[in-house]
């Protein structure tokens, strides 16, 4: 009896610790192996699964899993598949990714938009049809020309695409665009035919419902504004909100936005709000470990149920470790 009543203390003891560290949130699990896999994989949010580029398929790990077993998604070997780069001669070279990134797959349409990366700081957009095993759209590139008193690069493509968006019916992806001048754009992409219409002085581009939202980049120094078009083409934009925080990043899931600036999460029910509410403080993770970090910041849907995972990563004695958090919205 007093064995079980001193293990029902500790297991109260954690319980309360884990509470205290983070209010609102819960504890999931602690990984320690495979933490760049982590790190560096989508996330398919309405399966809660990461999911990553490997040669030949994609592999997976379902988030709410603590174990650290990765199997097969997918295979994954579109014809044609590759950064089409065009050569001073004026032809088009294929060129081999050296990682995939920000994977955003459409199981219903087997349809799968991706960034294609040629080092740490270029990568271009790619379509794939899996049903058909082909790539069906992708970026030409080019090497930008020289850029005065700024250092040599070895390979710069001409620009940066960054997390893409999928409509719902999969005819149409948006993504943004920091180009080599350091300038922010949106291009919204009509898959069948290859048009692209552009969006200028605009980032983070996310689809719902046949309009694309974004955040107006027009005055760095002023207040933002998160603009809604009245088509998938981008045009007939309009100010929806001003926004009153610096967003960093905006993630869309079932028709809710979610913003980040600093530590903080806001969210905004496209149609039902008319402004963004505080939904999380990740400082509240920063207590429970020596210079801990969030890594990565996602929302997904578990059992019906939605859900803002947070990843924090501590290093310590040069080990590190992954802890997972949750916190339902």
């Amino acid at each position: 009896m007093r064995k079980i009543f001193a293990f029902i203390t500790a297991v109260l003891a954690i319980c309360s610790a884990v509470s205290a560290e983070a209010p609102g949130y819960k504890y999931l699990y602690t990984l320690t192996k495979d933490t760049d896999k982590i790190i560096s994989a989508s996330v398919l949010q309405d399966e809660a699964k990461f999911v990553l580029w490997e040669e030949g398929k994609l592999i997976y790990k379902d988030v709410f899993n603590e174990g650290d077993f990765w199997g097969k998604y997918m295979d994954f070997e579109p014809e044609n598949f590759g950064i089409r780069m065009l050569q001073d001669d004026g032809n088009v070279r294929l060129i081999k990714p050296a990682t995939v990134s920000a994977i955003c797959y459409n199981p219903g349409t087997k349809i799968a938009a991706l960034l294609m990366n040629l080092n740490y700081a270029n990568s271009v957009i790619s379509v794939c049809d899996m049903e058909k095993g082909r790539q069906i759209f992708t970026n030409l590139s080019k090497t930008h020309p020289p850029v005065p008193g700024r250092r040599f690069e070895a390979v710069v493509l001409e620009q940066i695409d960054l997390v893409p968006s999928l409509s719902e019916d999969a005819s149409t992806v948006a993504y943004g665009v920091y180009t080599y001048m350091f300038e922010h754009h949106v291009e919204i992409v009509d898959i069948a035919s290859g048009k692209i219409s552009m969006i200028q002085k605009a980032a983070f581009p996310v689809i719902w419902k046949g309009r694309v939202y974004y955040l107006d980049t027009t005055d760095q120094a002023k207040k933002k504004f998160l603009i809604k078009t009245a088509a998938l083409d981008g045009t007939k934009q309009e100010k929806m909100i001003k926004i009153d925080f610096e967003p960093s990043m905006l993630m869309l899931q079932r028709g809710v936005l979610y913003a980040v600036s600093g530590t903080k999460v806001y969210s905004l029910h496209i149609g039902m709000k008319k402004k963004f509410m505080e939904t999380a403080d990740f400082t509240d993770l920063y207590g429970a470990d020596d210079s801990p970090t969030v890594v990565r910041l996602f929302p997904v849907v578990h059992d019906s149920k939605e859900f803002m995972i947070f990843v924090v990563k501590i290093t310590k004695d040069d080990k590190t470790q992954l802890k997972f958090y949750s916190k339902q919205l």
